[in-house]
């Protein structure tokens, strides 16, 4: 039995996260057989045991992460916890005690291999603080001696000393690394990292088979019969406004400059083109969900313009999503 860890999973309401999990997953039992085990370390894990139900897949809730009121709070719990689990797990693995007395605030003590699947965690864009929380499994991995393997990512920027030597010893001492393109790999060799192990490669979510929500297909499949209109499917993005306009530094007007885009953007479709336009949420996580952002643009459009306008509201799986995408004639 080969039982594999996988980190930077976050959550399954985050469908670029779920749609590269469970690619990898399937793959990895395509290539190994049915003998392995698969937990995931996940950030929303009442949530994910629901949406990962009946798929064979053990979901732990991150146990270094702790969460108050207090952003301040929040980060101190946290990191004596995280600290607390590295000297734990320590102080276990030199007693080397039966792994079955292990509890998860040592599990990876419990597993042969360590993926890492956080997407673009590994990059100080998202600030010090993500950086560290996604780059701690593998710190731990490395200093139990686990393998660990960094699975098609972006990688990178790193721009302070500190993030750039702890990157470069974490990164030279995987057992794999890929890359989702080619600038990830230019970041590496600016950090002079030296891991021979280091491959450019798609994203696991290509692999991934979609599937059809009956109530949605049947619902484009009508509109396509009797309207003749073809299907543009579009996602606004609650996060994405946040790292834009580079020249306005308060964080509302450069929302309301994002929601002018999008909303202008619907706009001109409708206009230049006989179509309808299906709005298509990328991320269901609390605090960065897109479907509010859908529904203030649904919103911001007239009448007539609504008629031609379909949000979808349900949280629909990964695979469900990539099969809505597929119904698209253009995204």
């Amino acid at each position: 039995m080969v039982r594999i860890l996988i980190s930077g999973a976050r959550s399954s309401l985050q469908n670029g996260s779920m749609a590269i999990i469970l690619a990898t997953i399937n793959t990895l039992r395509k290539m190994i057989g049915s003998q392995i085990e698969v937990a995931i370390i996940s950030d929303t894990p009442q949530i994910d045991y629901v949406r990962y139900s009946g798929l064979n897949i053990q979901v732990i809730g991150t146990p270094w992460r702790l969460k108050y009121h207090s952003r301040t709070l929040t980060l101190l719990a946290s990191l004596f916890r995280l600290l607390f689990m590295l000297f734990s797990h320590l102080l276990l693995a030199f007693l080397r005690l039966p792994t079955r007395n292990i509890n998860n605030y040592n599990l990876f003590l419990k597993f042969d291999v360590v993926i890492d699947l956080g997407g673009d965690g590994l990059s100080e864009n998202y600030g010090l603080v993500l950086l560290c929380n996604s780059a701690f499994p593998l710190f731990l991995s490395l200093l139990l001696k686990k393998p660990f393997v960094i699975y098609a990512q972006s990688i990178g920027p790193f721009k302070s000393w500190f993030t750039r030597r702890l990157m470069k010893f974490i990164f030279d001492r995987a057992s794999l690394i890929t890359l989702r393109e080619e600038i990830s790999k230019k970041y590496l060799r600016k950090i002079k990292v030296k891991n021979k192990n280091v491959f450019l490669t798609a994203d696991p979510a290509f692999l991934l088979k979609p599937s059809y929500p009956p109530e949605v297909s049947n619902h484009l499949s009508e509109i396509r019969g009797h309207m003749h209109k073809k299907i543009v499917g579009v996602t606004a993005s609650q996060l994405i406004y946040r790292y834009a306009f580079p020249t306005i530094h308060d964080v509302r007007e450069k929302r309301e400059h994002y929601m002018k885009l999008m909303v202008d953007l619907i706009k001109y479709i409708l206009k230049k083109n006989d179509v309808i336009v299906l709005l298509i949420p990328h991320a269901m996580v609390p605090g960065d969900d897109d479907r509010p952002i859908h529904e203030e643009i649904f919103l911001k459009l007239n009448e007539d313009e609504q008629k031609l306008v379909i949000p979808i509201r349900k949280a629909y799986r990964t695979d469900e999503i990539k099969g809505i995408i597929g119904l698209c004639d253009l995204l």
